[in-house]
Order: C-alpha cells, then structure tokens, then sequence
C-alpha cells in the first residue's frame, strides 16, 4: 500500500468518526425519533464516504510491472536490462 492509499484510509475513518458524531448530534435533536434519523442519515453518508475512499484507493492502486519491455530498454539475451552487463 502506498502513502496515497494510506493517507485516502486515514481520511475515510476520520470522516466515518464525524459522521458518526454528527449524525448522533442531529439525532438527539428529533427526541423520540432517534433510530430511524440515525439510519437515514448515517448509512447512507456511511457507504458514500467508503465508495469513494474505495473508488481513491483503487485508482492510486500501484501498476504492475510491464514484463513486455516498454520501457524502451532493449535486452541484450543474457539477462542483462539495456546492454548492460556485470
């Protein structure tokens, strides 16, 4: 995992915290209405914020090596990368 996937999952559990928060909040707010607020509000805040964080970690997911040689290093048929030998 690299240090965008890593700072995309920091990021995505500091907003399911506060949205947590928040939705608790506004929910003490309704009285007797609680549950059912909290529901509406948080789960679908809930799998929005984790679809994207999906979405950022997928997207700055490392490529795979390119075993074609595209990288315009030409081998030189005894193992050595670009004519270089040891």
């Amino acid at each position: 995992m690299n240090i965008k996937q890593k700072i995309t999952v920091v990021a995505m559990d500091v907003m399911l915290v506060l949205e947590l928060a928040l939705c608790m909040y506004l929910g003490q707010r309704t009285g007797d209405d609680l549950t059912a607020f909290f529901i509406k509000t948080y789960l679908p805040a809930l799998l929005a914020t984790v679809a994207v964080a999906r979405f950022f970690i997928r997207r700055w997911e490392a490529a795979p090596p390119d075993s074609t040689g595209a990288s315009g290093d030409i081998p030189s048929g005894d193992g050595a990368v670009g004519g270089t030998r040891v």
